[in-house]
């Protein structure tokens, strides 16, 4: 209960960052979920294989990105609770990061859902 208590305290602490991560993730999730049921049955994510028939798969691995980007979002506030007692500086460098690793993550999603619609 107490590490429950520091990751809330936490949130206070370093609320913008963690807001924008969050924020980011739903409009990854909103982005995939809506699209997943109006894309074409298969879709390009598999760019580093050598056949083209191997890039191509179904359209609902689209989900998959929503679903790393809420665990990374978690896992990042969960371990942002765990080291509570590193130095602010070096926490709020791991909130902002985990807003450029979810930005990142946006813009894979985009510019996925621009090849193919």
């Amino acid at each position: 209960m107490q590490a429950f208590n520091q990751l809330v305290e936490l949130n206070k602490t370093f609320q913008r960052p963690l807001q924008y991560s969050l924020s980011i993730t739903g409009i990854i999730t909103l982005l995939s979920v809506s699209s997943a049921f109006f894309l074409q049955p298969q879709i390009p994510i598999f760019y580093s294989l050598p056949l083209s028939s191997q890039q191509v798969a179904s359209r609902y691995w689209i989900l998959l990105f929503p679903g790393f980007s809420l665990t990374v979002t978690l896992l990042h506030i969960v371990l942002i609770g765990i080291f509570s007692k590193v130095d602010e500086d070096v926490l709020g460098l791991f909130c902002w990061l985990t807003v450029l690793l979810q930005l990142v993550l946006l813009a894979v999603v985009v510019r996925l859902l621009f090849l193919v619609i």
